[in-house]
Order: C-alpha cells, then structure tokens, then sequence
C-alpha cells in the first residue's frame, strides 16, 4: 500500500483550546487597569465631585424614589477592582449611560448636574 493518502499521525497530546494560547491574567489586569485609568479622567471632569460618590438622602432626599438602579463613578471604581467588567466590558459603558440617564431624569434638563453628566459620558 501507498502512503500518498493516508492521513497523518494524530498527535500524542491534543491541543490546547484556544483560550490557552493567550495569558488571561494578563489581559484580565490591562482591562481593570485601563478602566481604572479611565475613572480617573472621568473624575477629573467632575472637579465638583458631583459623580464621585453615592447619592444619599442628605444630598436629595427622594433620589431612591425616583432613581431605582444608581450608579457613581465610586462605585464603577469598586466594580471595577472587583472585577466585575473582566468578563464584559461593555457593562463599564452601561454603567457609564446608566449614570448619565439617572442624571438626566433626576434634575431639571439643563442643569449644571445635567450638563456635567452629559460631559462625563
């Protein structure tokens, strides 16, 4: 018989899956560390501190009322070193909208609050 067809040697190990080709880690702390960067930009634009941290009843008594999923730049920040947007990173940007919507609703359009969450995002 001719080998000319027959098949090739199967290989004594399989191959690793795809995902074993990259270094995850290493990807997992690029991501935390730009998103990390990037807070603080967004903080930097917010040189009021108006998104910096939760809203609390001090700061606007029926803000739960109104607003049921809050978001702030503090909390994305924990988010963030918990890991949270490793996986999907987009869910950084939906916390990013979710902010800037919750501004919006919140305060009277046109508003110094309004104008700086529309500059954050």
């Amino acid at each position: 018989g001719s080998s000319a067809g027959a098949a090739p040697p199967r290989p004594s190990k399989p191959a690793p899956a795809p995902s074993a080709y990259h270094d995850a880690k290493g990807e997992t702390d690029e991501t935390r560390a730009f998103f990390s960067k990037l807070l603080g930009k967004l903080r930097s634009i917010d040189k009021m501190g108006l998104f910096h941290q939760p809203v609390t009843r001090e700061i606007a008594e029926d803000y739960s009322d109104v607003i049921p999923s809050p978001m702030d730049l503090g909390t994305m920040g924990s988010k963030n070193a918990a890991g949270d947007y490793d996986k999907y990173p987009q869910l950084f940007v939906r916390d990013l909208l979710l902010m800037t919507c919750n501004a919006l609703v919140y305060n009277s359009h046109g508003d110094a609050i309004c104008l700086k969450a529309l500059e954050i995002a």
